[in-house]
């Protein structure tokens, strides 16, 4: 997909067949961290919905380079994702 700096775009998932992905709080809580630490550095969060088979994001882009560090996730060097 390509995006383009300063554009807002509709971003959705659904689990497998309309399954639930989120069964309780803490999985929600999991899953905003993990979306906020991957995703906040590239851009906005405008809204976002996130709800028990799936989820919504408008998102604005600002930025469009990856970090060095996403691809090194098997180096020694590799900056290791803090949220577990």
């Amino acid at each position: 997909m390509y995006f383009e700096i300063g554009d807002t775009y509709h971003i959705y998932n659904q689990g497998n067949n309309r399954r639930q992905i989120f069964f309780g709080d803490d999985n929600y809580g999991f899953f905003f961290k993990k979306m906020v630490y991957h995703i906040k550095p590239y851009g906005d969060f405008v809204r976002y919905c996130l709800m028990p088979n799936h989820f919504h994001w408008l998102f604005q882009v600002h930025r469009l380079e990856c970090p060095p560090r996403k691809f090194l996730s098997n180096s020694k060097n590799s900056e290791k994702d803090p949220i577990k």
